[in-house]
């Protein structure tokens, strides 16, 4: 049986993509424009020029590294892990398969963080950090910002390691633990979290991509809220009075999100939507000095 990622001619630019759309084709209408992006990423180019410069002649080396990132692609590896690094809020953040891959989504967490915490020398907690995403991202925003990452993965949190030393030297304090348990007694301005929220059965886990991302950092369990649950019960223990929680979760959850907030004590419940219109982050305002026992 021919291998068409194998056998398949890849000698010129123009070949490689042709190639690489034909083994990309089940991604149907997206095939064209992530072939380009692909070929162009293998090679090192921006994708206007290897459109532009279809007859130039590919390396033996540049051939090998673009049949092998085609077949990565084809099972399922999203492009973000095959070069290594995922653009967030204007930073070329490192990732791998141990990390989710940074979504636009979730910059909405970052400018929400922005604009609620207008005071200087706030101390501010991302929960399950990942790659490191949000903690960067307001780290380069807000240097006076005292901000404390947490992620219990040991290989999670290796990526977080290096991209705070590599984009936010010294100003993020990273820690080893499951949401709040290396904290103590420790209080906050403001907890934020982009953490687990799909239901282990949710059809989503087999698109393209997000197969090839940590489990356990997608599925919170057999609703999706169970992780959104444990933060909201949690937090009015570790923020300060007046302080904000601010979540991530998925497009439909909105409503139950905000029920748990307001009954774990949180005022100013509101929810804003993604770019795409889905209600995507939900806030609320820790209300007066109740709080909740661990």
């Amino acid at each position: 049986m021919t291998d068409t990622i194998t056998d398949g001619p890849c000698d010129t630019i123009g070949a490689a993509l042709a190639l690489a759309e034909s083994v990309l084709q089940p991604l149907g209408e997206h095939a064209p424009v992530e072939a380009r992006r692909l070929v162009a990423a293998a090679l090192r180019l921006p994708v206007a020029t290897t459109v532009a410069t279809a007859e130039r002649v590919l390396t033996d080396a540049e051939q090998v590294r673009l049949r092998d990132w085609l077949r990565r692609r084809a099972a399922g590896q999203p492009l973000a892990y095959l070069r290594g690094e995922k653009e967030f809020w204007s930073l070329p953040l490192l990732v791998d398969p141990n990390v989710l891959v940074p979504r636009p989504e979730t910059e909405l967490v970052v400018e929400r963080a922005l604009a609620l915490g207008t005071g200087s020398g706030l101390q501010v907690l991302d929960l399950g950090t990942g790659s490191g995403a949000i903690a960067a991202a307001l780290a380069r925003e807000r240097r006076d910002w005292q901000i404390t990452a947490v992620e219990r993965s040991d290989a999670a949190r290796a990526v977080a390691a290096k991209n705070f030393a590599r984009l936010t030297p010294g100003n993020v304090e990273l820690l080893p633990g499951e949401w709040f348990d290396a904290l103590g007694e420790r209080q906050f301005d403001m907890v934020l979290s982009n953490p687990p929220y799909l239901a282990a059965n949710d059809s989503a886990l087999h698109d393209d991509g997000v197969r090839a991302e940590p489990r356990e950092a997608l599925v919170a369990g057999a609703s999706g809220m169970e992780a959104l649950f444990f933060i909201i019960a949690n937090a009015p223990m570790h923020l300060r009075d007046g302080g904000w929680l601010i979540l991530e979760h998925g497009g439909t959850q909105q409503r139950t999100v905000a029920d748990a907030l307001a009954n774990a004590g949180f005022a100013h419940v509101r929810c804003h939507a993604d770019l795409a219109g889905w209600p995507r982050v939900s806030e609320g305002r820790l209300q007066g000095t109740l709080r909740r026992t661990l």
